[in-house]
């Protein structure tokens, strides 16, 4: 393997693992947005529990909030 091959499958490793890095976060990102914003909007209800832990619940669960 010549250096030009080798510079270019570093350089095509290195953007790969990049590239994964940032859609990793983007899409985390946007997850927490759209439960945000369901839960700001009326679709989910949101209550912490005993623990301290947030419970996520549809809009029509009875559960009993505290």
């Amino acid at each position: 393997m010549d250096i030009i091959s080798f510079q270019i499958l570093m350089a095509y490793i290195i953007g790969t693992l990049v590239g994964i890095f940032i859609s990793r976060n983007r899409a985390i990102n946007e997850a927490n947005e759209l439960i945000g914003s369901l839960v700001d909007e009326g679709f989910l209800r949101s209550f912490k529990d005993e623990d301290g832990n947030v419970v996520i619940t549809k809009w029509h669960d009875n559960r009993k909030q505290k």
